[in-house]
């Protein structure tokens, strides 16, 4: 039986694999609402209105289980390459996603455009920051894999998953002139949100296969005691 020590790490990583249901969350609300165009629409602006508590949650709730699933990866990857950076910067998309939660959007497109609040500006700038942090969390992880055998599949995974954010976000951003904004958007989170979740599985999988065996000398393991990605 693994130590209550592993146990809490895994059950810290677990937080990982719940982030991209905030996805399914979005659609499902979006697609509830008779006024909004998932198409046509930022997810933010689903913070408004009488329903908006529920986006509101939505962004809070996952931005904790990334900031919680962030103390699992210091926990679970404690040295080596990334060891800091990693971590950190799965903290900030979590940071950035309760900052968005609790400062809502400014309306629209829904007749109140350039009416601007303090709050809906910090929700603006907070995107760049969460974007930024999409980006480079894979890289990171990229580097640290990439000093482990058999891991090129994961470090060509984890560089497209970062390098596709940077691109996709230009396109969601230009295409907002044209109306597709909202598409551009939620494929941008489907790809950053789904890479946490693969890396939760990751580092789980990892922290599995190292747990204390009765012959095991004293549950080092391969890398004499330390737990890799």
């Amino acid at each position: 039986m693994a130590p209550p020590a592993d146990r809490f790490t895994r059950a810290l990583l677990a937080c990982g694999a719940a982030a991209p249901l905030f996805v399914p969350v979005l659609l499902a609300e979006g697609a509830y609402r008779p006024d909004y165009e998932p198409l046509h629409r930022f997810g933010s602006e689903l913070a408004l209105g009488e329903r908006g508590w529920i986006q509101t949650a939505n962004f809070i709730a996952t931005g904790l289980l990334l900031l919680t699933f962030s103390v699992g990866v210091r926990r679970a990857a404690p040295t080596g390459r990334s060891s800091f950076a990693l971590p950190a910067l799965t903290a900030l998309a979590g940071a950035c996603l309760v900052v968005a939660g609790v400062f809502p959007t400014d309306p629209v497109g829904v007749g109140t455009a350039g009416a601007t609040t303090p709050a809906g500006t910090v929700h603006a700038v907070n995107v760049l920051p969460f974007h930024a942090a999409l980006t480079a969390a894979p890289l990171a992880m990229a580097w640290r894999l990439a000093a482990e055998p058999g891991r090129r599949a994961w470090v060509a995974y984890c560089c497209a998953a970062g390098a596709l954010v940077p691109p996709l976000f230009a396109a969601f951003m230009a295409s907002a002139e044209h109306g597709f904004h909202g598409l551009g958007q939620r494929v941008v989170l489907t790809v950053g949100l789904t890479w946490f979740a693969a890396a939760a599985w990751l580092l789980l999988r990892s922290t599995a296969r190292k747990d204390p065996a009765p012959d095991a000398g004293g549950g080092k393991g391969v890398d004499g005691g330390r737990t890799a990605c």
